[in-house]
């Protein structure tokens, strides 16, 4: 497709966590699923500066949900509970924050002064995010940095039942840095390169935070004709690429949907004065055991009709913007109901010819009208036939703005309105944080090298290859592998496969690898010449699985002691002579097979290289003696 020419733009908001305490108390920033105790509160909306009530907040407001709160003593307190007001503002995180900013070329402001944002989903027990200014500009790969904010994370959600929504208090409160690129990016792949690249930067300071659930990366898309939307909690990195191309095919899907329905002369006082229908009378006639109950329970019918609406409701392409799923999205999230059916796509066992007759004569149905059916409590089912009318009307528009979350197919659905501005207002409880030239100054003496240039120093210095630098810098095993090629300065090739492949190897089969003291006492033991090196794998994993036991004991029980060049000598003679008609018909193409049998012999107790040229050694002799 060619971005270009749908004026396909987009901006990144990156989050990451900063492996530091929390950001306004002592807490630890530790994720732990255990409980001492539980309270709950209910959030309600409160008025910006000038007056005005956040759209995105009213929106929350009128789900009228309850919060219950776990908390664990030792990972939350006061703060977190809204029960004491912020301590001093974590100067680690701070810090990190600056270094962060600087490497991206951003300016950091003189004062830094906090906000309210206002959050009433539960996710913050006090309706509010704390979220503070920390650089402005910067560039990243030809593409603007708008701002760099420190904030703190939200709550931790486990699970909801009904109007009650239960949240954990581990994770409120860990500092966050959030990255805000200009929404300059023209295509999906570049939003992947960037995301890439920050994250690259962010790792190179060994300030922050790594695992699942410690990065996520917002995406605003938006394209000609369509609208800005906001696409939250894209965690996985190399899904944003799709999601964007999707949210692509979404707009463009609603923009045709836009334009049929002008073509069909479709206004909006037509869909606005549309009535609702109780149904309910005849679906009592229906052989549907799950209806029949669920109506005999006290369940309605009701049924909404859209004029000129038929077949663009529901498409049986996946991929496609579907109006369905758009309605469907909506009555889940502002009224926890799936609407039950819709004319483009009946169930048969629902809805059959006779029926459909019946419904389309009570509607008043003509040719190119659409008709949904839901079905519940008398109230939920016209509360979610009002959220259809009023999604039906945004039709009308294309796109609306809006959020939307991440599904698992990297497609996304509705979440709330777009925020506006009335959703900040000055934090009035922490006092603004001067940020001084010297301090400035003083950071930018000591930055910590970027990526490339610490691969670039790995390559010359170390002579590995640039695939092994990547991946030391990208699993952060940079540092490890520098400290331990100045204990062993000869042994690069050797750590850096201990590194990237045999530990990767044991973790594999299962066996936690919770420390590098093994690896430490492996290099000394081959430094030493206690055992070969081709046989670290095998002491690696008997050490990793007697963490109590030394390298002595574990060159023992993997029978790996030295040998004695003479006794080796004696091995590889006498290989040889046993196989003096491969040798004969081969020559010196019989090494490879013959270096295969001493290996199984003698790996981890002679180097391999000792091996291979006793063996050419012998093998020359062999064959000028006509293989015997």
């Amino acid at each position: 497709m060619n971005y270009k020419s749908i004026g396909f733009r987009a901006g990144l908001e990156i989050h990451q966590q900063i492996a530091s305490h929390k950001l306004f108390c002592n807490c630890p920033s530790n994720i732990k699923n255990e409980v001492d105790f539980t309270f709950e509160r209910m959030l309600r909306p409160t008025q910006s500066e000038l007056g005005e009530l956040d759209r995105a907040a009213l929106a929350e407001a009128k789900r009228n949900l309850r919060f219950g709160y776990y908390v664990l003593g030792t990972s939350a307190c006061g703060v977190e509970a809204d029960e004491e007001p912020p301590h001093e503002v974590n100067e680690d995180a701070l810090e990190a924050t600056l270094i962060i900013a600087l490497r991206l070329k951003s300016t950091p402001v003189d004062e830094m002064h906090w906000m309210r944002k206002i959050v009433i989903d539960g996710s913050n027990t006090a309706g509010f995010q704390r979220t503070g200014l920390v650089a402005l500009g910067g560039e990243v790969d030809g593409v603007g940095i708008e701002t760099i904010a420190l904030e703190e994370d939200a709550a931790r959600k486990i699970k909801r039942e009904g109007r009650m929504v239960y949240y954990n208090l581990d994770r409120l409160g860990i500092p966050l840095v959030e990255i805000s690129t200009k929404s300059t990016i023209e295509s999906p792949a570049k939003i992947e390169q960037i995301a890439g690249r920050i994250g690259s930067i962010l790792r190179s300071t060994k300030r922050v935070k790594r695992g699942i659930g410690t990065i996520r990366q917002d995406l605003n898309v938006s394209i000609e004709a369509g609208a800005r939307v906001e696409i939250k909690g894209v965690q996985n990195l190399r899904t944003l690429r799709k999601v964007a191309e999707r949210e692509v095919h979404r707009q463009l899907g609603l923009i045709r949907i836009r334009k049929e329905l002008e073509r069909r002369n479709v206004t909006r006082e037509q869909l606005e004065n549309q009535k609702f229908f109780d149904l309910t009378g005849l679906f009592r006639q229906i052989d549907s055991k799950e209806l029949g109950q669920a109506i005999n329970s006290g369940a309605y019918v009701l049924a909404l009709r859209l004029p000129s609406f038929s077949g663009l409701i529901d498409s049986k392409q996946k991929e496609e913007a579907s109006l369905y799923r758009e309605f469907d999205s909506y009555t889940q999230i502002e009224v926890e109901m799936k609407f039950m059916a819709n004319s483009d796509r009946l169930p048969n066992e629902i809805v059959d010819g006779p029926m459909l007759g019946e419904i389309k004569k009570k509607l008043s149905i003509k040719e190119d009208d659409a008709f949904l059916l839901v079905s519940g409590k008398r109230d939920k089912a016209t509360e979610a036939l009002q959220v259809i009318r009023e999604r039906a009307v945004k039709a009308l528009e294309g796109v609306p703005e809006e959020v939307r979350r991440v599904t698992a197919d990297c497609s996304t659905e509705y979440m709330r309105p777009l925020p506006g501005a009335a959703r900040m207002y000055p934090e009035t409880d922490i006092p603004p944080v001067l940020i001084s030239a010297r301090r400035i100054e003083s950071l930018k003496e000591r930055l910590p090298p970027l990526p490339e240039e610490k691969i670039d120093d790995f390559l010359k210095r170390h002579k590995l290859s640039e695939e092994q630098a990547k991946q030391l810098m990208d699993q952060e095993l940079d540092s490890l592998f520098e400290e331990l090629t100045q204990t062993h300065p000869k042994r690069e090739k050797i750590i850096a496969r201990i590194l990237l492949n045999t530990l990767p190897e044991i973790s594999a089969k299962g066996i936690e690898i919770n420390s590098d003291e093994p690896v430490r006492s492996v290099l000394e033991a081959i430094e030493e010449n206690r055992f070969a090196k081709e046989a670290v794998n095998e002491v690696l994993t008997y050490l990793f699985v007697n963490p109590g036991e030394s390298v002595e004991q574990a060159i023992e029980a993997c029978k790996l002691q030295i040998l004695g060049i003479e006794k080796v000598r004696e091995l590889i003679v006498e290989v040889v002579m046993e196989r003096t008609e491969l040798v004969k018909s081969q020559g010196e193409w019989a090494f490879s097979p013959l270096m295969g049998v001493l290996m199984k012999e003698l790996r981890g107790k002679v180097d391999g290289g000792v091996i291979a040229d006793l063996l050419r050694s012998e093998l020359d002799k062999a064959i000028k003696k006509g293989g015997i």
